[in-house]
C-alpha cells in the first residue's frame, strides 16, 4: 500500500483535534487511498495560510478614547477615533491624536502627533496616512525619519516599510555620521545606506569646511563617498594666520569626494580652480585635503600672481593656504 501523510497514522496523532483533519485520516484508513485526501489537505493548508496572511496585513485598532462608526454615502465603512489612538499592523505600531480608519481600504488617516515605529525606524509628523495593503506611511508637516544611521527632515515624506526606502520632498535635510545634505527631493535606501538627491543640492562636511553644490547627488554614508553632477561647484573656507578668510572655489562637470582616510576629491571635465592669487584650469584634478596637494592632468594651466605654467601634469603643494611648490612634468 502506498504511504502518504503517514504521520497521521502514527499513534501520537490519534487525538487529532480538527474535525476535518480527523475525517481525512478516517477516510484514508477505511478506503486505503490518499491522493484525493492529499489534495484536500494541501487546499486546507493553503487556504489557512492565506487567511493568516490576510489577518497579518489588517490594521488593528489597539486603543482610542472615543470611537464612532459610520457608513459613507458610497457605502464605505469608516471609524472616527479620538484620543490616544493606537494601531498595529504586524510589527508596525502607529500612534496619533485623531484618526479616520477606512475599513474596506485598510487605510488610516492620521491627525496630530503622528508616530509610526517599526523595528529601529521611527517616523513622526503633524499629519499622515498609513496604507496597510501597501505597507507605506505618508507624513506631512515637520516630517522626521530616524534610522540607526541617518536622520531625515522634510515638509513631506513617504516611508515604504517593507522596502526600507524613504522619499522626502521640500526643504529636505539629512544628517549622517559625517555630512549634512540639503535639497528639494531625496530618496534614501536604508539597506544600502545610500541617498539620491536632486534640485538645489548642497552637501556640507563640517569637519573640513567643504561644501559641494549641484543638482544631482549620490551619497553613501557607509563608504563616505559622494558624487555630484549637473553643474557641480565646491567651496572650502579657511582662515589665514592673519585672521583673513581664504576661499578655495572649484567648478567642473563631475565631482567625487572620498571622506575616508584619503580625504581626496576627484574633479573631472572643464575644471576651474581659484584660490587667492592662484588659478588653474585642466581636464582632471585630484585634490588631497589632508596634505593640501593638488594634481592637475589633461592640458593643465596654472596662473600664480604674474606667472603662468603649463605642462602634461602639474603638482601643486600648498601651505597655510599659499602655494609652496609647483612641479611640472612634460613628455620627453
Amino acid at each position: 500500500m502506498t504511504r502518504c501523510f503517514s504521520f497521521f497514522l502514527h499513534e501520537e496523532f490519534k487525538e487529532v483535534r480538527s474535525p476535518l483533519l480527523r475525517w481525512i485520516v478516517r477516510e484514508r484508513r477505511e478506503q486505503g487511498g490518499c491522493k484525493k485526501y492529499q489534495m484536500m489537505l494541501v487546499l486546507i493548508l493553503v487556504v489557512g495560510s492565506f487567511s493568516f496572511s490576510q489577518q497579518s496585513d489588517l490594521i488593528i485598532l489597539q486603543n482610542a478614547d472615543e470611537f464612532a462608526g459610520k457608513r459613507l454615502e458610497n457605502g464605505e465603512d469608516i471609524r472616527e477615533l479620538t484620543g490616544n489612538v493606537n494601531f498595529r499592523q504586524g510589527d508596525a505600531r502607529v500612534w496619533c491624536d485623531k484618526a479616520i480608519q477606512f475599513i474596506n481600504r485598510n487605510e488610516v488617516e492620521l491627525i496630530g502627533n503622528v508616530k509610526i515605529v517599526r523595528d529601529t525606524v521611527t517616523l513622526t509628523s503633524k499629519r499622515g496616512r498609513y496604507f496597510g495593503n501597501l505597507h507605506k506611511a505618508d507624513g506631512e508637516g515637520n516630517v522626521k525619519l530616524v534610522t540607526p544611521h541617518v536622520t531625515l527632515f522634510a515638509d513631506i515624506g513617504t516611508y515604504y516599510l517593507n522596502e526600507k526606502r524613504a522619499f522626502f520632498q521640500r526643504n529636505v535635510k539629512v544628517i549622517d555620521s559625517s555630512t549634512v545634505i540639503y535639497c528639494e527631493q531625496l530618496t534614501y535606501f536604508e539597506k544600502q545606506r545610500k541617498s539620491e538627491a536632486i534640485l538645489n543640492v548642497r552637501i556640507v562636511n563640517p569637519n573640513d569646511n567643504v561644501t559641494m553644490f549641484g543638482n544631482y547627488l549620490i551619497h553613501s554614508d557607509s563608504t563616505r563617498y559622494s558624487k555630484m553632477t549637473e553643474n557641480p561647484r565646491m567651496i572650502q573656507i579657511d582662515t589665514t594666520d592673519k585672521g583673513e578668510i581664504d576661499t578655495l572655489a572649484v567648478k567642473s562637470m563631475v565631482m567625487e569626494a572620498f571622506d575616508d582616510s584619503t580625504k581626496k576629491m576627484i574633479i573631472k571635465d572643464s575644471v576651474v580652480i581659484v584660490r587667492g592669487g592662484l588659478a588653474a584650469r585642466s581636464g582632471l584634478v585630484k585634490y588631497f585635503r589632508l596634505n593640501e596637494t593638488i594634481e592637475l592632468y589633461s592640458n593643465p594651466i596654472v596662473w600664480y600672481e604674474e606667472n603662468q605654467v603649463t605642462g602634461d601634469t602639474i603638482f601643486l603643494s600648498l601651505e597655510k593656504n599659499r602655494l609652496k611648490t609647483a612641479s611640472i612634468r612634460t613628455r620627453a
